[in-house]
């Protein structure tokens, strides 16, 4: 991840291990911001979701990985009213291929069911 000035010069860069990928960043109501992004599991090079809180230097806060035994793949997040929701592919809690799921997340990126 590498934030720049409006000009593009680099303020910081921060490299997370273990991602396949970022897919999307918000804002974080309590500062810094929120990623999400995919990982992989090890043992068989299937995907999960990732979400992280980092501070402003990107520095993280903490980090939490959903999913299932098979692919999922993150893709958006969205701030909402209450907490935030994240827009993911699935083939571990759809039917026959690749479904979209859609989690809630509190203020503090805590599932809601």
């Amino acid at each position: 991840l590498l934030k720049t000035d409006l000009n593009g010069n680099e303020i910081w860069s921060q490299f997370y291990k273990g991602l396949y990928g970022i897919s999307a960043l918000v804002p974080y109501r309590g500062g810094g911001y929120l990623l999400l992004g995919t990982t992989r599991k090890r043992k068989n090079e299937e995907r999960n979701i990732w979400l992280a809180r980092v501070n402003d230097s990107g520095e993280v806060i903490w980090t939490k990985t959903m999913g299932g035994e098979q692919h999922d793949q993150a893709l958006d997040i969205v701030q909402t009213s209450g907490g935030y929701k994240i827009i993911n592919l699935t083939r571990s809690f759809g039917v026959n291929g690749y479904d979209f799921w859609i989690v809630d997340l509190d203020d503090h990126g805590v599932p809601i069911e």
